[in-house]
């Protein structure tokens, strides 16, 4: 790939976005050994999303000779840094970013966690990639921008050796201003509650006739009228905040239709009162007796906050968990 030409992709934004979409990988899918994912997730975080946008802000050169910056025309200074400005202000960019975008997912319905937060950046990074391309392009070829490939680590060392002038004091405030940002938001984040999505898990368990243990698949197949049917029905609060539940049990005949089946009766079997704390689970084995066989009813378990309507129904409830006859808990038309 050559850098330079109209229409060509630039190679360091090709890069940034590879790095993005890497990082995704390995962040969604859980693989990878960490001796690549972690100076690749630090490479994401601390330089990708800033080097974009520093990418779209600086589409210039300034190009350096023997250590010498070479002086440029008066009307052409605009957006004209060095490669080290630039590698040092995405530090500082990202820095920003990062925590500012972490906070902004908190209040979306897929909530601040690191799989979500990786793909907000990644798509963002590879959003401003593009526009910095479009940006370069429209930039004179001889006055482009390109990543110094074999002058790179050349030119980071002289940095590192060199005496710091004003136009570098500058940039390290800016670097110093993103850690203030960045510690900001991150402490923003620990003591503000999570405003992501909220919401309550919500099954039953079956007793396993070999071993006596409830375990989540040990359903039984069926049941007869007046026989015991011993079920656990487990909660765990995930609203962030204490809720006061009501669990109705039903006992519901099913009628055929064109479309499947609906109820046509309902018998309440139990009704329970719960209270769970943020992040409490609950648990509780319930007996109940069925009037009908497995053959002619379902039992339903139906989960709301606070008070139940007077006439219970899978419609009106906030979850729903059913038993047919196949001991499988399924979802059939209410």
């Amino acid at each position: 790939m050559v850098n330079g030409s109209r229409g060509v992709v630039p190679i360091d934004l090709v890069a940034i976005a590879v790095l993005c979409g890497l990082v995704t990988l390995f962040s969604v899918q859980n693989i990878g050994p960490a001796a690549i994912r972690a100076p690749l997730g630090f490479a994401f975080v601390i330089l990708a999303p800033g080097y974009a946008l520093a990418a779209v802000l600086f589409p210039y050169e300034r190009r350096q000779r023997n250590g010498w910056v070479i002086p440029a025309d008066q009307g052409d200074k605009r957006s004209r840094i060095t490669f080290v400005e630039r590698i040092v202000i995405s530090a500082g960019l990202s820095l920003a970013i990062v925590p500012l975008t972490g906070l902004l997912l908190g209040y979306t319905q897929w909530g601040f966690n690191p799989t979500a937060l990786t793909a907000a950046i990644a798509i963002l990074t590879v959003i401003l990639s593009i526009a910095a391309t479009v940006r370069r392009w429209a930039v004179p070829t001889e006055k482009r921008f390109t990543f110094p490939v074999l002058s790179a680590p050349t030119q980071l060392a002289a940095f590192i050796g060199e005496p710091r002038t004003a136009r570098e004091e500058t940039l390290a405030v800016v670097v110093i201003l993103g850690l203030v940002i960045s510690t900001a938001g991150i402490g923003f984040a620990a003591t503000v509650p999570d405003n992501g999505e909220r919401y309550t898990e919500f099954y039953i368990q079956g007793q396993d006739p070999e071993s006596g243990e409830f375990e989540p698949d040990a359903y039984p197949e069926e049941w007869g009228a007046a026989e015991s049917v011993d079920m656990v029905v487990g909660l765990t609060n995930q609203e962030g905040e204490t809720v006061s539940y009501t669990i109705v049990v039903q006992q519901q005949q099913l009628s055929p239709t064109s479309d499947g089946y609906q109820v046509s009766d309902r018998t309440e079997l139990d009704r329970i009162d719960v209270t769970a704390g943020a992040g409490e689970t609950w648990r509780e084995q319930l007996e109940l007796t069925p009037t009908e066989s497995s053959d002619d009813a379902r039992i339903a378990y139906l989960l709301y906050v606070g008070e139940p309507p007077e006439e219970p129904t899978a419609d009106t409830a906030y979850r729903t968990v059913h038993l047919s006859a196949s001991g499988v808990p399924n979802e059939a038309e209410t």
